[in-house]
């Protein structure tokens, strides 16, 4: 019965080599892809760097603006997955909007309420 067992275990070990995909080892024609990888994802950081500072100046110009605040909490999310941050952009936004629904209620303008966000 071990003798049977071994044989078994064997088998298995054979079978799952068999089966089992060999790593694949590096040749020296694979080294200008690697090169051009790190080049995309070099390119894509410093894309993300300049996104940004994009967003920075257009919340600077427009910080009431909903639009470019869900859209620079969208970024947070998903580019630079930062939740904290992207939440607090996102009770800014809400905040805003609260109060543009309540002026408008109102048929007060937006920007004459006296109200510091």
């Amino acid at each position: 019965m071990f003798i049977r067992a071994c044989y078994c275990a064997i088998g298995l070990i054979i079978l799952a080599s068999a089966v089992t995909p060999k790593p694949h080892s590096l040749k020296k024609w694979d080294l200008p892809h690697a090169k051009l990888d790190l080049q995309a994802f070099a390119e894509m950081y410093q894309s993300e760097g300049r996104a940004e500072e994009s967003y920075k100046l257009v919340i600077l110009k427009y910080p009431k603006s909903v639009k470019v605040l869900r859209a620079y909490v969208r970024f947070l999310r998903e580019i630079k997955n930062d939740p904290w941050k992207a939440q607090k952009y996102e009770l800014q936004a809400d905040n805003y909007e609260q109060v543009c629904s309540r002026s408008t209620s109102r048929k007060i303008a937006p920007h004459l309420l006296q109200e510091d966000l």
